[in-house]
């Protein structure tokens, strides 16, 4: 299951996650949401996006379900935080 929309089509995954956890545990695995950053974004919404793309994912593992990081950036400042959170050649077992 991915999530590369316009953001507005899947904010309720962060608003609401519980309502959709017994959905998203029909897939093999899910990728975080891919929450939108662009280059006039303030720095502040890039990070905030970026939060809630990690946040998701930590919350659907506790919940037993299997992400795939989704990982994005904007310029070569945004290399200093993009990556948080994300650990370094984990795979998952598979």
């Amino acid at each position: 299951m991915h999530f590369f929309e316009y953001d507005d089509c899947f904010d309720e995954v962060f608003k609401r996650p519980e309502k959709y956890v017994e959905r998203l545990k029909q897939y093999k695995q899910v990728l975080s949401p891919d929450f939108s950053l662009y280059l006039d974004m303030s720095l502040a919404l890039q990070i905030y996006n970026t939060f809630r793309n990690r946040w998701c994912a930590a919350f659907w593992q506790t919940q037993g379900l299997t992400v795939v990081p989704t990982i994005g950036w904007t310029d070569k400042y945004s290399s200093e935080w993009c990556y948080d959170a994300v650990e370094k050649g984990n795979n998952n077992g598979q």
